[in-house]
């Protein structure tokens, strides 16, 4: 071996720590094990959390879909009865929600033309989305009589839900578009 490597490590001479240092270190060490298993079963919960919400929440959209296809079903058996003038005069102190939710779609389906190039079909989409809700809207109307901003939410929460956050129907939609 290298005399000057030698020479380095000559002087070197480590001390045993004293067994209360030691004891410190293993508790420390167990204190971390401690906090990893605690870790591990926090996971295994919000696994479970999440599983229970997932399938909750799948489960409320099988239930949902008849109601949409009852709902699609009367719009098309009621579409040349459909009062769209009468309802438009009903919305007119509304007619922002229409605008803000073309807004929303632009703003949420316009952008990921960045990546499929397909701007007309994504700006298309924003565009019937609109009609569409505002279609149902009139058909609501012609049934109960009466368009409630609560209706307006109900009816954009199940859109949402049956098309926006399908990859199936928005893909079909898309093709169809395009």
């Amino acid at each position: 071996m290298d005399d000057s490597i030698k020479k380095l490590f000559e002087d070197f001479n480590p001390g045993l720590s004293s067994d209360a240092d030691f004891m410190k270190r293993l508790d420390a060490v167990e204190y971390i094990k401690e906090k990893a298993a605690a870790d591990s079963r926090r996971n295994r919960l919000s696994l479970w959390v999440a599983s229970l919400a997932g399938f909750l929440a799948g489960s409320l959209t099988t239930l949902a879909v008849p109601y949409l296809t009852e709902l699609l079903a009367s719009l098309r058996a009621h579409a040349d009865a459909l009062p769209l003038d009468e309802f438009a005069a009903h919305m007119k102190v509304r007619e922002t929600e229409y605008e803000q939710l073309l807004v929303y779609f632009i703003y949420r389906h316009v952008p990921e033309a960045l990546d499929d190039g397909d701007v007309s079909s994504k700006a298309a989409f924003a565009v019937a989305s609109v009609r569409l809700l505002f279609a149902l809207g009139a058909l609501h109307f012609l049934l109960h009589g009466d368009f409630t901003v609560e209706d307006q939410i109900a009816l954009c929460r199940l859109y949402s839900a049956e098309v926006e956050y399908s990859d199936d129907n928005m893909e079909a939609l898309f093709d169809a578009l395009m």
